[in-house]
């Protein structure tokens, strides 16, 4: 067995992948450019993923289950509410970052199965936020009438942090953008904890 065919695996075929689409034109990701950039035949790269699609559903469906772990292990019911809250949305950046930069900005270009993934994944995200504001609320540790609004405006500032991110609107990375978002909501939070008084 050649040292080329002993280092070729699906995750370093995914992660090609994810360098491609990380300079943000989906298009720019072919079986040629793909094959191209990792000094490997077609042939071998049909091995392993069968299209193009198949390439992208398996990095869009690995980076979506990696966050739906990391969801799953926060302990939502226990600890300070905002504890919990910058554990979720620590999950939400690290998502972020796995997302390449041509997949948040071109979604609509994506297989119906990348965008289903994506959907649900982010449903997940803004069910444990709201979950946990909800509680927050419950517990008497936030001012907000409305968890479920809260948690739906916060997941939209942070797919619109993303996305104002990789068009380069923002100095910060797309994590960095979700991560300082918080910082913006704790301003609320304190606020409307504030007002409440």
């Amino acid at each position: 067995m050649s040292v080329e065919r002993r280092r070729i695996s699906r995750g370093r075929i995914l992660q090609g992948a994810i360098e491609i689409l990380d300079l943000g034109v989906y298009g720019d990701l072919t079986v040629d450019a793909l094959a191209r950039s990792l000094r490997m035949s077609k042939s071998t790269l049909y091995k392993y993923f069968t299209s193009k699609d198949d390439v992208i559903v398996a990095l869009v469906d690995a980076a979506c289950a990696d966050t739906e772990e990391e969801l799953a292990a926060v302990d939502r019911t226990s600890g300070r509410t905002t504890e919990v809250l910058e554990q979720l949305v620590e999950v939400l950046a690290r998502y972020a970052d796995r997302i390449p930069r041509a997949v948040v900005l071109q979604q609509a270009r994506l297989p119906t199965a990348c965008q289903d993934r994506l959907q649900l994944t982010r449903a997940a995200v803004g069910q444990a936020l709201a979950d946990v504001l909800h509680r927050g609320v419950e517990r008497h540790e936030l001012a907000w009438s409305d968890p479920g609004l809260a948690a739906v405006t916060f997941l939209a500032g942070a797919d619109a942090a993303m996305k104002a991110s990789a068009r380069g609107e923002l100095s910060l990375d797309r994590g960095a953008a979700v991560r300082r978002l918080l910082a913006l909501y704790r301003l609320g939070l304190v606020e409307g904890q504030r007002s409440a008084a």
